[in-house]
């Protein structure tokens, strides 16, 4: 697909916060914006779960949360790391998933990040918060 340039403004301090964002995650600015008008346009024509299932938006997000997931030593860790990213992990329809943060849009489950609830359970031997799962931790190894 050919890609096209535009321009635009945006405001100095706009700027500046998406400068401090990219370097965070170890990307440019304009792959952020890209995925950010992606995510846009698949919520505005309801596909936003189609979307989330596409092989680059999801190796984008391992690539950048690989080592929040890796170092974590726990939930409060886990979340604390996701949300210096603008990221959070809630648990909605049943399914453990990864969010923006603050802004609540839904981009994956668990699992398309690598990792799943049962595995990081027993690694965290905790539950996550307010999860609703009434098995211990060693049960869930068993």
């Amino acid at each position: 697909m050919e890609q096209i340039t535009i321009m635009f403004s945006l405001p100095e301090p706009t700027l500046k916060a998406l400068r401090k964002i990219a370097a965070t995650d170890g990307v440019g600015i304009e792959a952020i914006l890209q995925n950010a008008v992606k995510r846009d346009m698949a919520r505005r024509n309801g596909r936003l779960r189609d979307m989330a299932t596409d092989v680059q938006f999801l190796a984008f997000l391992r690539t950048i949360l690989a080592g929040d997931f890796t170092r974590a030593s726990g939930w409060k860790d886990l979340q604390r790391r996701l949300k210096n990213k603008g990221y959070a992990l809630h648990r909605k329809e049943g399914v453990l998933s990864l969010y923006r943060h603050p802004c609540g849009t839904w981009l994956c489950k668990d699992t398309d990040l690598g990792d799943n609830y049962e595995r990081m359970t027993r690694r965290f031997w905790a539950r996550f918060p307010n999860y609703g799962d009434t098995r211990t931790p060693d049960r869930m190894a068993g």
